[in-house]
C-alpha cells in the first residue's frame, strides 16, 4: 500500500500487486476503485465518476490493452 499526502493535505492511497501493477486506488476525496484484468490482456480501470462517453453514452470506464509482452 503506498500513501502520497499532497500539500494541501489531500491524500492517494494506491495498492500494488508483487510485480508492481495497480490494484487498486482511492483519491483525495476517498473515491475508492478498482482495476480489474481480463484474460485476453485488456485492463479496465473503474474511475468511479463519468469521465468520458462511449457511442454516446456516459461511461467511468478507462480500457488499456497490453499489446506486447507480460500486461
Amino acid at each position: 500500500m503506498t500513501k502520497r499526502v499532497f500539500a494541501d493535505d489531500n491524500t492517494n492511497l494506491m495498492e500494488r500487486d508483487g510485480l508492481g501493477r495497480l490494484l487498486s486506488h482511492t483519491d483525495a476525496l476517498g473515491q475508492h476503485t478498482d482495476t480489474t484484468t481480463r484474460p485476453n490482456r485488456v485492463k479496465v480501470y473503474d474511475a468511479g465518476k463519468i469521465i468520458g462517453a462511449s457511442d454516446g453514452v456516459d461511461t467511468p470506464y478507462i480500457r488499456a490493452e497490453c499489446s506486447q509482452g507480460e500486461g
